[in-house]
């Protein structure tokens, strides 16, 4: 169970990835009317452009309007009203790696989740790039119809074949995928897809897939999207014998390398897309900033023909300091702000400094139910380490020992409750014994449960390992997500000392973070508790899921590469995979079952069996449960969705259609 296996050659996987309201004490936070999406809304009889595009229309450079639209492009409905031509979107991230610029500008795939108070399951689900889609009775053949005429950002059509690209040279193509991810597949089979004409495609399934749809709402619908055949096969050994030769010119180290490379629209401007803006100045041109500047061909428009983006370009600052960010927004240099700063412990800043930084607050509804997970990896590759990560008795006492109210007082302003990691209480899913057990703080209990694990102590009362020398283990976070886990880190410290534990917290960049995490090199992490209110869709914390299961990475994988199912083929692949126990196999057959039926309320009953075993196992511990929140909107940035769900799997604010932005003159 703890053999360790390694891929020579990088595998293309696609990753699986509260109420809203005043805080107490604090005046309440501005609502708003939610947004009226209208994919059916009566198509404009004639259409209208930027004047910067008007401009190249006029010299020739470009066509007319109506022909760079589809024939029937979705007509948005804005929130507030009709948008103004010109300006930017100041926003700001943390780092150049940081996945901001996925959350704000990249979110069109076949389907989206409506916008609105979403509950993630199939009614939310809408068209977007396919104009509509159909399913079989039983969940196993989706089609989707693609809008005629419609383009990428360079002008060339959109059609079936780039999803056929995708599919048989990307998906089933060994040298980049060698393993078909599990979300594509059934009972161990590949999906099959087919393309019958230029805007049809098919995609069957070897039996139920009733997940189907909403998964391609999330980040793994992305890819399907964003792979243009006419520009990347001249990239892929298929159609090119010269990009081996290419490769090694360009130091890669082989030809996927060049492919992955042309591939990254993020830092590849030449790559054609569909999202709203395209990036001009890449991730890391400059270190400073990246910007994207608007798509001539987006088919999307108002309801008065207006073709859509309002905004010519996003401008993203990226800001390594959160004290220098917090500034920022406070100083109202940013126009929109949905993370990094907006937690509770700003709030009364922010509150106070309304009128001066001319800015608005509004109501976030979190999906989440932690902002604190604390994983220890259960499958380190050091044997001593997992022998006592995977000691459920270690994980129960260092839980005991933290005062989570003093932490919820202290950072959180008295905001929230002791809460492990489980689906919120409003969830259907919520699980009392999971969300609530080991959050008292009991130095005795701790004391108890660590001593069957590690009963010999130092003169200092450390308690010592079986190598005779005091147990020390570090917990990486990365410190320009959230600022408050340096803080609750050094209190865990504290807290872990007091009974004989030494963890030292160690600060690390977030592309260091994930190399480490998914290297399976980690002794622990700090992440977000995703999958709140969207447990079926976001499972991470609740089985070994995907490689954002934190404490069980190696587990995680041997249940992606299909080791459930016993087809697993290893050869050439190189990544950390273990099996895992018997326990969390079920939570896999569980989850299985889960995606083979269509009926939601017995997709709910399986998977509150999946959480009871999870509750029984305690794989990783919380801190709180996260209450209602709040963004901040510049004063004259319009078409703001108020209030708006948050939520990884929702691509938060990418899915309220941000082309919808614009600024009104000062």
């Amino acid at each position: 169970m703890t053999e360790q296996r390694r891929l020579n050659r990088r595998h293309f996987v696609y990753g699986s990835a509260a109420v809203a309201g005043g805080i107490a004490g604090l005046p309440s936070i501005a609502g708003g009317a939610a947004l009226a999406q209208s994919p059916e809304a009566a198509l404009p009889a004639s259409f209208q452009e930027s004047p910067l595009l008007a401009e190249q229309t006029g010299s020739g450079a470009l066509p007319p309007v109506a022909e760079r639209l589809p024939a029937n492009p979705v007509v948005l409905t804005p929130v507030e009203e009709i948008g103004t031509y010109g300006g930017d979107w100041n926003t700001a991230t943390t780092s150049q790696g940081s996945g901001y610029e996925l959350r704000t500008m990249a979110y069109e795939h076949l389907v989206r989740w409506n916008t609105g108070e979403i509950q993630f399951t199939s009614d939310d689900v809408i068209p977007n790039v396919a104009e509509r889609f159909e399913v079989n009775e039983d969940g196993s053949e989706y089609t989707f119809y693609l809008r005629q005429g419609m383009k990428w950002s360079d002008g060339e059509p959109f059609t079936s074949a780039d999803l056929m690209f995708w599919y048989e040279d990307v998906v089933l193509n060994e040298d980049i995928s060698p393993v078909v991810p599990s979300w594509l597949r059934v009972d161990g089979q590949p999906v099959v897809v087919e393309a019958p004409d230029e805007y049809t495609v098919i995609f069957r399934f070897a039996g139920p897939y009733g997940l189907f749809l909403q998964r391609l709402c999330t980040n793994l619908g992305e890819q399907l999207t964003a792979v243009p055949a006419h520009y990347l096969r001249q990239f892929h050994l298929s159609y090119n014998e010269d990009v081996v030769a290419q490769a090694e010119a360009e130091e890669l180290p082989d030809w996927m390398g060049l492919f992955f490379s042309r591939q990254a629209w993020r830092e590849n401007p030449e790559l054609p897309v569909l999202f709203a803006w395209q990036m001009t100045t890449p991730i890391g041109e400059d270190p400073t900033r990246f910007i994207a500047s608007r798509n001539p061909y987006y088919w999307k428009v108002d309801t008065e023909g207006n073709q859509l983006p309002y905004l010519d370009r996003v401008v993203f600052d990226v800001v390594t300091e959160p004290e220098v960010m917090l500034l920022r927004a406070l100083n109202g240099e940013l126009d929109l702000v949905t993370d990094y700063v907006n937690q509770l412990q700003n709030q009364p800043l922010f509150f106070d400094n309304q009128e001066a930084g001319d800015f608005e607050m509004y109501a976030i509804t979190y999906s989440q139910q932690a902002r604190t997970v604390i994983a220890l990896n259960m499958t380190h590759p050091d044997a001593a380490k997992r022998e006592i990560f995977q000691n459920k008795d270690f994980r129960i006492g260092l839980s005991h020992a933290i005062d989570r109210q003093a932490l919820i007082d202290t950072i959180y302003v008295g905001q929230g409750e002791p809460y492990q990691v489980g689906p919120r209480p409003e969830s259907p899913m919520y699980n009392e014994q999971l969300a609530k057990q080991y959050t008292e703080y009991n130095v005795d209990l701790a004391n108890e449960h660590l001593d069957r694990v590690l009963p010999e102590k130092n003169g200092d009362g450390m308690r010592l390992g079986p190598d005779g020398e005091p147990f020390l283990f570090q917990i990486e976070f990365a410190t320009e997500f959230r600022s408050e886990w340096a803080t609750i880190l050094e209190f865990s410290q504290q807290y872990w000392q007091a009974v004989g534990i030494d963890m030292r917290p160690e600060a690390v960049e977030r592309s260091l973070m994930y190399e480490r995490k998914e290297g399976n090199q980690s002794d622990a992490t700090v992440w977000e508790g995703e999958g709140g209110l969207e447990a079926l869709l976001d499972p991470r914390w609740y089985f070994p899921y995907s490689t954002e299961s934190n404490y069980a990475i190696s587990w995680a994988n041997w249940y992606q590469q299909g080791g459930l199912s016993g087809d697993l083929d290893m050869e050439g692949v190189e990544i950390p995979l273990a099996e895992p126990p018997e326990s969390a196999q079920r939570q896999m057959e569980l989850y299985q079952q889960i995606e083979a039926t269509v009926d939601p309320d017995e997709q709910v009953q399986l998977m509150n069996e999946i959480l009871q075993i999870a509750a029984d196992e305690f794989y990783c511990m919380g801190i709180s449960l996260p209450v209602g929140g709040y963004g901040i909107t510049r004063n004259g940035f319009h078409n703001v969705q108020k209030p708006m769900t948050y939520a990884w799997l929702s691509l938060s604010p990418a899915f309220t259609n941000p082309c919808q932005y614009f600024e009104s003159a000062p």
